[in-house]
């Protein structure tokens, strides 16, 4: 009887953190789209659970080299902090002026030919003496500013390569995850009708019969996780990549059932509104 009522105490304290994760997910999903969902559909039964193709690792991190986009705008801050630096270290230099000039002169009242051409050119030269010191320390923080740059691409690189094989592991693990989960259903079930039937003949008590219900139910809620948990990882992968795109979203939502789905909580009791 103790046992009944403390796996009963469980349940409301699952119930009410699920209540509350529920309203959560769906305030979450109005931030990101903008529209208020009332319900969302389930993913099917024969949603494809596959390893990540290509199966390199090496290769998704290549691709995110090249691709991500975090990586791409680092690489651009370091071009432009490069293209400053030469820019101060240019106030640095002397100027130099080179200029020409050609004059004609002829006077037309003299009885002989009275012409003459002048030519002159000028070089000068001028160094910033005065803003001398400015230019120095305008150039030093070109130069700082260039190397925090070049920092923060190195330092983009080494992320974005951790999170790419993290995630390709992450979803390697979650194909195996997925399978092991259906297994341990099926194990589940047919545990849970070997006991059913025992109870039916007097060899195992209820509390014996809910507890089998209970792994049951657990094994089915970590199995729909396992799922979930594949498709989003399996996205957080492109996108660290860069090669998400609508396409992809546009295939996933193939394979969600909108004649299966979940609806918003509004009510106080925890029941959908009408």
């Amino acid at each position: 009887m103790l046992d009944a009522t403390a796996s009963y105490d469980l349940a409301v304290v699952d119930t009410l953190s699920a209540r509350s994760n529920h309203g959560i997910f769906f305030e979450s999903l109005r931030t990101v789209t903008g529209v208020d969902y009332s319900e969302l559909g389930k993913l099917q039964d024969d949603l494809p659970i596959e390893s990540p193709e290509p199966a390199d690792e090496e290769e998704w991190v290549r691709a995110a080299m090249t691709g991500n986009p975090q990586i791409q705008s680092a690489k651009a801050n370091w071009d432009a902090a490069k293209d400053a630096r030469k820019a101060s270290l240019s106030y640095l230099l002397p100027t130099v002026r080179l200029s020409a000039s050609q004059s004609y002169r002829e006077d037309p009242l003299s009885v002989f030919t009275d012409q003459s051409t002048t030519t002159s050119v000028s070089v000068s030269a001028s160094m910033p003496l005065f803003n001398g010191g400015r230019n120095i320390s305008q150039a030093r923080t070109s130069a700082w500013q260039q190397e925090r740059a070049k920092q923060q691409y190195i330092q983009s690189q080494l992320t974005v390569a951790r999170d790419t094989r993290n995630l390709f592991r992450l979803v390697q693990r979650d194909v195996d995850r997925v399978s092991a989960r259906y297994k341990s259903i099926q194990s589940s079930q047919a545990a849970l009708e070997a006991t059913q039937t025992g109870y039916e003949v007097g060899t195992r008590n209820i509390v014996e019969v809910l507890l089998a219900q209970q792994r049951l139910y657990s094994n089915v809620l970590a199995y729909a996780t396992s799922r979930y948990t594949y498709v989003l990882n399996g996205l957080r992968l492109k996108q660290t990549v860069g090669s998400l795109s609508a396409e992809d979203l546009q295939q996933l939502n193939q394979f969600i059932d909108p004649s299966d789905a979940v609806t918003k909580i509004t009510s106080a009791s925890g029941r959908p509104s009408n």
